[in-house]
């Protein structure tokens, strides 16, 4: 048995120790874990902002030259391909004549939407021939914030303890 009086865990200057050092400890994990988030959040809004260069680079070009040749399978087999980015529920096609195609499910709550246009150059001209939309969901962003929340606060409470 361990002695109590001997490691003066009676003692009221020692137990208010020992709340003291576990209070300091919680906070200071709370405070890492917010800015650790917070990191992660703005990542993730980088990560989204990236992805809508690349489509703007990459994808518009190509969609423009379909829509202009009416190729409706082809642009539909884009919009599929662009679908594949992560966090991307809808992505559409619209032409001047109203005529649309479109790709996934739109989604209206916590989203973050961008409008391309579509231009090509004919006869030494550039026309707008269409408008891609795309619709991001924040919802996959959240969900991996509150596992990274969950997983951080569950091992510093671990770690907390042993000490």
């Amino acid at each position: 048995m361990i002695d109590a009086e001997r490691f003066g865990w009676r003692s009221p200057l020692a137990r208010r120790m020992i709340l003291w050092v576990v209070l300091f400890s919680s906070a200071v994990t709370l405070i890492l874990t917010a800015i650790q988030l917070y990191r992660g959040y703005r990542l993730d809004l980088g990560t989204i902002e990236a992805e809508f260069r690349q489509i703007e680079r990459v994808h518009v070009p190509t969609l423009s030259q379909q829509v202009w040749a009416t190729d409706f399978q082809a642009v539909q087999l884009e919009l599929d391909g662009i679908l594949g980015l992560r966090d991307l529920r809808y992505v559409e096609v619209q032409d001047d004549a109203g005529a649309y195609l479109h790709a996934g499910i739109a989604a209206t709550d916590d989203v973050i939407a961008r409008e391309f246009p579509l231009h090509y150059r004919h006869r030494g001209r550039d026309q707008r021939i269409g408008t891609l939309r795309v619709v991001i969901s924040l919802d996959g962003v959240y969900e991996r914030l509150i596992d990274t929340a969950v997983v951080v606060l569950l091992s510093n409470a671990v770690k907390t303890f042993l000490v």
